[in-house]
């Protein structure tokens, strides 16, 4: 009496919600295991793997997210990745130097898909971290022309050193 269940027998059952300017603003795609907004046809998007969670649109307002904090104060509405080792959901298995915390890709149309990323923001682990004790780096990469293969080229480290062109 607290819960709706959907699909608790786990089918192979779409789900969709529909609103006055689309047939499927809201899909969940039972068989991909993927939540759909504006689309009903997952796809890869920077791998040939569907990513849990995907919006398309043929505008700047149907392809976009938005986050707002409305507080009388000086902070700001935030986007957060959290990484851990563990195998388990609430693991605190504690990382090691290297491990990836974050990415954000950025993916173009080549004429046959979007697998392929043309640039890449990503914060990784850079030393050996302990209990509240993080060191991380941000690492910038791009693609050059005539390739798909990502190349580091700027990276600012735990130290604060900013290099650029090496690692």
């Amino acid at each position: 009496s607290t819960e709706t269940i959907i699909n608790e027998s786990s089918a192979d059952l779409d789900f969709r919600i529909e609103s006055n300017g689309s047939t499927k603003k809201f899909f969940v795609d039972g068989g991909e295991n993927v939540v759909c907004i504006n689309t009903d046809s997952p796809r890869g998007i920077a791998s040939t793997s569907n990513r849990q969670f995907q919006m398309e649109g043929t505008s700047g307002v149907a392809s976009s997210f938005s986050i707002a904090r409305n507080q009388n104060s000086t902070g700001a509405p935030g986007l957060f990745f959290g990484k851990t080792r563990g195998s388990a959901v609430g693991d605190n298995t504690i990382v090691q130097s290297g491990d990836a915390l974050g990415v954000i890709g950025f993916a173009a149309a080549d004429g046959t898909n979007v697998e392929h990323q043309a640039a890449k923001i990503s914060a990784e682990v850079d030393n050996t971290p302990g209990e509240n004790d993080v060191p991380g780096r941000l690492i910038f990469e791009t693609t050059p022309d005539g390739s798909t293969t990502l190349n580091e080229r700027m990276r600012i480290n735990s130290s604060g050193d900013l290099l650029i062109n090496t690692t």
